[in-house]
C-alpha cells in the first residue's frame, strides 16, 4: 500500500506534523524489512494528513477509520468550545449536547460503506444514559455491527 493512501485529521498542527513524521519512520523501516516498494527519498508531502476541525470537515474516502476523538464531557463543551459551536452541533447533529466524542461515532457511522470497520476510543459516557442513544444505539440502527468494545 503506497505512504500516500494513509489520511488523517487533526485539529491541533503539532499531531499533524508528529503523524506525518512517524508514517516516514515507519516507511524507512517497512524498507528495511520488507524491501523499496516505493522510494523512501524524497520525503512525500503526505498532505492527506491535514489540519482540520475533523466534526466539520469533509472525511476522505477510505476503507478503515480508526480515531481517538477528543474527550469533553456535555456539561463542559459550551464553557470550552463557545455558544457557536454547541449550537452547530445541535443544528448538524440534532441530538443536543453529549460527551465530544460521541459525535465521532455518529460520523464514522455515516461514512462507512457496508463491509467496512471503524476502531474508536470512547468515554464510558458513550455506553450510559443519553450518550448511548447518541453513539452505540445511532451505530446499530443505522446498520452498523458492533464487534468489540472494552469498558
Amino acid at each position: 500500500m503506497p505512504l500516500t493512501n494513509m489520511q488523517g485529521i487533526d485539529i491541533e498542527g503539532t499531531s499533524v506534523l508528529i503523524a506525518r513524521v512517524v508514517l516516514w519512520m515507519g516507511h524507512r523501516q517497512g524498507i528495511e524489512l520488507y524491501g523499496e516498494a516505493e522510494p523512501a527519498l524524497p520525503l512525500l508531502a503526505l498532505d492527506g494528513v491535514r489540519r482540520e476541525d475533523a466534526l466539520r470537515a469533509t472525511w476522505p474516502e477510505t476503507d478503515a477509520i480508526i480515531g481517538n476523538p477528543p474527550f469533553l464531557g456535555a456539561s463542559h463543551v459550551r464553557g470550552v468550545l463557545g455558544e457557536e459551536f454547541v449550537g452547530w452541533i445541535k443544528r448538524e447533529f440534532g441530538v443536543g449536547v453529549k460527551d465530544l466524542c460521541v459525535y465521532w461515532f455518529r460520523r464514522a457511522q455515516d461514512h462507512l460503506r457496508h463491509g467496512q470497520r471503524a476502531g474508536l476510543v470512547g468515554t464510558n459516557s458513550i455506553s450510559q444514559n443519553l450518550g448511548r442513544s447518541a453513539s452505540l444505539d445511532y451505530v446499530v440502527a443505522n446498520g452498523g455491527v458492533i464487534t468489540d468494545a472494552e469498558t
